[in-house]
C-alpha cells in the first residue's frame, strides 16, 4: 500500500487543501483500486483589534494581527483592508515578508463616518497562502450618554441640514458645475441652515465643522477641523464656515458638531463637498488678481485652439466642457491617485494631472497618436471638444483613442480649470522638439539635398498650456504663468514620466535653468537652427545657423473675443536683441550664397501653386549654381511623407546679384500624398561651382475651405429645436463624395451626422 500526499489549492484565491492518494494493488493480477481524499486544514485567524463601539466623527485606531503558521518566511505579502463608513478609502499595504514563526501587525486610522454598525474587512495573501481573513464590526453612534445629571443642558436635536447649494455656488463661482452636491472654493466662506425640533437659544452655543479628505491613499486619514459662525432663529440654524486657504482639493466628508455646553450632537445627513482652488482668493497659492480675466480663464467653457502655420493659421474652436458631472468624476479620480497630502499645492496637482491626461506611465485619459491609421478609435481631427472624451473615460476609465496635441491641450485646460486653475491652451508655431536639450536643432542633409535623420526635430505648430500659480519653491519673481505640456514627447529630467511643467514662463525668457523642464520649453521656442551638409567622406560642413526661424507667433484665444492674442514676448526679447541672444548664446556663420524660399501666402487646396527659390550670390564673382528643389508630404510634427514634386536646374548669377528657379505644383501632384494637417515640406540645394553649398527650407499650408453656419433669421430659443443651415465650397476640379457634416456642441445640442449628396466641382453644398 502506497500513501503520497500534496498541498494545492483547489481555486485561486481559495483555501489551502491537503490532498492524499490511496493505491491498493491486488498481488498477482492487473487490478489496482485507488481512493483520492482532500481535507482542508485550518489557519490561525487574521485578527483585527478596534474598539467596539466608536463615536460619528471621532477618529480611532485598528490594528491587524498574523502570526506566520508556516516554517518558513512567507513571501509576496499584501494586505487589504476594507471598510465603509470607517476608512475614506480602501488599504492596499505590501507587507514584503514574514519569518517563520513571527507574528505581523499593521495599525492605521479609521473615523466613525456613518451611524450603525459597520464592518471592517481584512485580507492577507501571499505566496504560499492564499486569502487569509478576517473580520470585525465596529458600532458608530451619536457619542452622547444619557445622565441623570440635572444640570446638563438638553442635546440639540437637528432634523435635517440645507446645504443652501444655489447662495453657496454663486458665492463660490460654482454655479456652472452641473451637479447638486456642495462644490466649494477653498477659503470662501459658504452656510448652511440646521432645521431643528425645538428652537435654541444662542447662550453657549457651540458647532465646528470636521473636513476629512475622501479617497486618501495615505495610512493616515487627512482631515481638519474649522469653527463656524452660528446665527440661532427659531428653529433654523444657520452656521457659517470657511475652509482654509490652503487645505487639500478633493471630495470631502462633513461632520457638523453642535452643542450647548458640553453636550455635543454630531450630525451627518449624508452631508459632502467638493473643495477646489480658488484664484479668487489672495491667500490662496493660484490667486489671480485680474478678476475679469479669470472669466476666460476658469469659467469660460467655449475656446479656440491655434492650429496651422506660422503664416497660415486659424483658431481651432474648442469646448471645454469643464463643469460637467464628467468632467469633476475624471479631475477627482485624477486627484485620488495622488498623495494626499500634495493636493493642496497646485505645483504638484498640475503636474501631476500633465502626466495622467496621456496614457504613457499612469493608464490616463488619451492615447497618443501620429501614425496616420487611426483604426481602433478616433482621428484626432475628428474632436470638437473635451465633453465626449471625458465621458467615454469617466464612463470606462480606460483611455480614449486618439490625440494629438491639440487635444492633449484642451482636454488639460478642462480638467486644470475644472480643479480651479486658471489656464489657457498655447499655440507655438515653428516649434523646436530638441532631444538633447542644448538650446539647439541640427539638421543634416546630403549633397543631394536628402535629409538625414539627427533625432531633432521642428513641428510646424505645438500646443500647451499655462497655468496660472505662485511658486514659492523658486526664487521671488518666477510665478506667474507656468507652461504645462501633456503630450507626451520626452520623459522630464525631473523626476521622469512623460510630462512637462509647471516650467516658470519668466525663466524661459530668462533663459534660466529651474525646476520644472525649463531646458526644453527654451528650445522649443528659441532654439537655434543649425544645418550642416555630409559631404560623402561624412564631412560635416555647418552650413547656416538661423536664430529667427524657431518661435513664431505664439498664440491664446484674447480675453472676451474670438481673436487671436500673441504672447511671444513673453517667452522671449525681440529676435536678435543682445538680450534674446544672451539668454541663447548663440552665433551666425557667414555664407557666400544665400537661399530663400517663397510661395503664395495662402495656397487652397486644390489649387497650383508656384514654389520659387532665390539665390543670392554675396561674393563680387559671378558664379554657376546648380539648384535641386524637392517637396514632401508631412505631418505636423515635421515627419516627411513621399516626394510630391522635385525638379533641378542650372543658373549664373552675378556677384552680389540673385537669381530665381521655380517649381510649379498641380493639384494632382499632391492630393493623393498629403498627411493630416495638409502640410508640404520644401528643401532647397545650392551648390555652387566653387564647392561652396547652401541649403532652405520651407513648410507650406494648404488651406481647407471655410465652413459657413447660419443661425435662423429669429435667433434661437431656450430649449426649443432649431435649423442650422450649414455650407461650403468644393474646391478641387473633381466631385466630392461620400461627404458628410459632423455638428459638434456642449453638452445640450446633440452631436449630428448629416450626410452630404455629390458635390460638383467650385460648388455650394448645404
Amino acid at each position: 500500500m502506497t500513501i503520497s500526499g500534496s498541498v494545492f489549492s483547489e481555486y485561486p484565491g481559495d483555501k489551502v487543501y491537503l490532498k492524499f492518494t490511496i493505491y491498493l494493488a491486488v498481488i498477482g493480477t492487473s487490478q489496482v483500486f485507488a481512493e483520492t481524499r482532500s481535507i482542508a486544514p485550518d489557519l490561525p485567524p487574521l485578527k483585527i483589534l478596534a474598539p467596539s463601539r466608536l463615536a460619528l466623527g471621532v477618529q480611532s485606531q485598528a490594528t491587524v494581527v498574523f502570526k506566520n503558521p508556516l516554517s518558513v518566511k512567507m513571501e509576496n505579502i499584501v494586505l487589504t483592508v476594507e471598510g465603509d463608513g470607517l476608512l475614506t478609502e480602501d488599504i492596499e499595504n505590501v507587507v514584503g515578508t514574514i519569518d517563520a514563526g513571527a507574528t505581523f501587525s499593521d495599525t492605521f486610522d479609521i473615523v466613525g463616518m456613518e451611524l450603525g454598525k459597520q464592518e471592517l474587512v481584512a485580507g492577507l495573501n501571499s505566496s504560499q497562502v492564499e486569502l487569509v481573513a478576517g473580520v470585525t464590526e465596529v458600532v458608530v453612534d451619536e457619542g452622547t450618554e444619557e445622565t441623570d445629571s440635572p444640570t446638563l443642558p438638553e442635546a440639540v436635536k437637528v432634523t435635517s441640514v440645507e446645504r443652501n447649494i444655489s447662495v453657496n455656488k454663486r458665492v463660490h463661482h460654482t454655479d456652472a458645475y452641473d451637479m447638486e452636491g456642495l462644490v466649494l472654493r477653498r477659503g470662501q466662506l459658504f452656510s448652511l441652515t440646521l432645521h431643528l425640533a425645538k428652537p435654541i437659544s444662542a447662550a453657549n452655543l457651540v458647532t465646528t465643522a470636521m473636513f476629512t479628505l475622501l479617497g486618501s491613499r495615505n495610512r493616515s486619514l487627512r482631515s481638519f477641523e474649522v469653527a463656524t459662525v452660528s446665527k440661532p432663529s427659531g428653529t433654523e440654524l444657520t452656521v457659517e464656515l470657511t475652509t482654509p486657504s490652503d487645505a487639500e482639493i478633493g471630495r470631502y466628508k462633513v461632520l457638523l458638531k453642535v452643542g450647548v455646553g458640553e453636550n455635543v450632537t454630531v450630525v451627518s445627513d449624508g452631508l459632502t463637498a467638493v473643495l477646489l482652488f480658488n484664484p479668487w482668493n489672495s491667500e490662496d497659492k493660484c490667486y489671480y488678481s485680474e478678476t475679469r480675466e479669470l472669466s476666460e480663464y476658469v469659467l469660460n467653457t467655449r475656446g479656440k485652439i491655434w492650429v496651422g502655420s506660422a503664416d497660415s493659421n486659424y483658431g481651432r474652436p474648442w469646448q471645454f466642457a469643464q463643469f460637467t458631472p464628467q468632467a469633476l468624476d475624471v479631475a477627482m479620480w485624477m486627484l485620488e491617485r495622488l498623495p494626499a497630502q500634495d493636493r493642496a499645492d497646485p505645483i504638484k496637482v498640475s503636474r501631476h494631472i500633465a502626466a495622467m491626461v496621456n496614457v504613457q506611465d499612469d493608464s490616463g485619459v488619451l492615447v497618443g497618436n501620429w501614425s496616420g491609421d487611426y483604426s481602433g478609435g478616433e482621428s484626432p481631427l475628428s474632436w470638437t471638444g473635451s465633453a465626449e472624451i471625458l465621458a467615454q473615460f469617466a464612463q470606462r476609465k480606460k483611455p480614449v483613442r486618439y490625440a494629438q496635441c491639440w487635444v492633449f491641450s484642451g482636454v488639460q485646460t478642462s480638467l486644470l480649470r475644472c480643479v480651479g486653475l486658471p489656464a489657457r491652451s498655447i499655440t507655438n508655431f515653428n516649434s523646436a522638439h530638441d532631444t538633447e536639450f542644448n538650446r539647439a536643432i541640427d539638421r543634416y542633409y546630403t549633397e543631394e539635398g536628402e535629409s538625414i535623420d539627427s533625432g531633432d526635430s521642428i513641428w510646424n505648430f505645438h500646443v500647451w498650456n499655462e497655468a496660472w500659480m505662485s511658486r514659492p519653491d523658486l526664487p521671488p519673481g518666477f510665478g506667474g504663468w507656468q507652461v504645462l505640456d501633456a503630450t507626451p514627447q520626452e520623459e522630464s529630467p525631473q523626476g521622469g514620466g512623460f510630462r512637462l511643467g509647471p516650467c516658470s514662463l519668466r525663466a524661459v525668457k530668462l533663459g534660466q535653468r529651474m525646476n520644472y523642464d525649463v531646458e526644453f520649453v527654451i528650445s522649443e521656442v528659441n532654439a537655434d537652427i543649425r544645418t550642416y551638409i555630409v559631404k560623402e567622406n561624412g564631412e560635416k560642413v555647418l552650413s547656416r545657423v538661423n536664430t529667427s526661424h524657431v518661435g513664431k507667433n505664439i498664440s491664446t484665444k484674447a480675453v472676451g473675443s474670438s481673436a487671436v492674442n500673441i504672447v511671444t514676448n513673453e517667452y522671449k526679447f525681440r529676435e536678435g536683441s543682445a538680450s534674446e541672444r544672451a539668454a541663447l548664446l548663440a552665433s551666425e556663420v557667414q555664407s557666400e550664397v544665400e537661399v530663400e524660399i517663397s510661395v503664395d501666402k495662402e495656397v487652397l487646396v486644390g489649387h497650383n501653386f508656384t514654389v520659387v527659390v532665390k539665390v543670392t550670390n554675396k561674393t563680387r564673382k559671378s558664379h554657376d549654381y546648380r539648384v535641386r528643389i524637392r517637396g514632401r508630404a508631412m505631418l505636423y510634427t515635421g515627419i516627411t511623407g513621399q516626394v510630391v514634386k522635385s525638379s533641378s536646374a542650372n543658373i549664373t548669377v552675378r556677384g552680389s546679384q540673385s537669381g530665381e528657379v521655380s517649381l510649379t505644383v498641380n493639384a494632382a501632384d499632391y492630393l493623393k500624398l498629403l498627411e493630416g494637417g495638409n502640410f508640404i515640406h520644401f528643401v532647397a540645394m545650392v551648390n555652387a561651382d566653387n564647392d561652396v553649398s547652401a541649403v532652405e527650407t520651407h513648410n507650406l499650408r494648404l488651406k481647407t475651405p471655410d465652413i459657413s453656419i447660419s443661425l435662423p433669421p429669429e435667433g434661437l430659443k431656450l430649449y426649443q429645436p432649431a435649423s442650422l443651415e450649414v455650407s461650403f465650397r468644393n474646391p478641387l476640379s473633381k466631385t466630392l463624395y461620400n461627404g458628410r457634416f459632423e455638428l459638434r456642441g456642449e453638452t445640450y445640442v446633440q452631436p449630428a451626422t448629416v450626410t452630404l449628396p455629390l458635390v460638383p466641382s467650385s460648388k455650394h453644398t448645404t
